[in-house]
């Protein structure tokens, strides 16, 4: 690969993270090697996860790059996830799509159909937003019920609105970096209350369980 600038991402994974970011200008080449991603202005990303319109058809897919840059394809990749042979994210067997134009873009997607995060499509105006069937647990460890909590990502203040009704339960988090296990975190610090909310990828919260976490996908 030629030699390059690193990219240097505060949300860098992931699925990094990122998986917060939006889908960057810019256009792919390749060597001998493989296939990687050319920012505008010379950069590219590099141990992260990058949502990226190279056809330029309005629909942005998920992409991973290795530690010098390089999109893996077809296979599994360090966080678990899979690709195919053209290096897009798919979770059963069907691609992850979103708007062109990134995390925090709210009211339509790519069909122009209003959304609060998510269409009929399978398209999301940005990487956190929909409905999470959340798991909560009796005092044994196990499973009493499940709460559907909102997430709402906005995307000028880079924070998200957690709306849980049947516990009464809204707070707002605000972006902090990447957290935990290297998962992109939101944070709430009050008087009352500290907590986190993690994403290890576009869509997929990390919520607490008994006694690990429990990777939850949005609806």
């Amino acid at each position: 690969m030629k030699k390059k600038m690193l990219m240097t991402t505060a949300a860098a994974m992931m699925m990094t993270a990122a998986m917060s970011l939006p889908a960057f200008a810019g256009q792919w080449q390749s060597d001998a090697t493989g296939w990687w991603w050319q920012n505008d202005d010379g950069s590219y990303p590099a141990n992260c996860w990058q949502w990226l319109d190279g056809n330029q058809d309005g629909i942005a897919e998920c992409y991973y790059f290795d530690g010098t840059g390089y999109m893996l394809a077809d296979t599994i990749t360090p966080d678990g996830y899979q690709v195919d042979g053209n290096g897009a994210w798919i979770m059963n067997g069907a691609v992850q799509t979103q708007a062109a134009g990134g995390a925090g873009q709210q009211g339509q997607d790519a069909q122009g159909t209003d959304t609060q995060g998510q269409s009929q499509s399978g398209v999301y105006a940005d990487d956190y937003s929909g409905i999470y069937s959340v798991p909560y647990y009796d005092v044994s460890g196990n499973v009493e019920s499940y709460h559907e909590v909102t997430l709402t990502y906005d995307g000028a203040s880079n924070s998200i609105v957690y709306s849980d009704p049947a516990a009464g339960y809204s707070a707002t988090f605000t972006y902090f970096g990447a957290g935990l296990n290297g998962w992109t975190a939101f944070e709430l610090v009050s008087t009352e209350e500290k907590s986190s909310i993690f994403f290890s990828a576009p869509g997929v919260m990390e919520a607490y369980g008994w006694d690990d976490f429990v990777s939850v996908q949005r609806k």
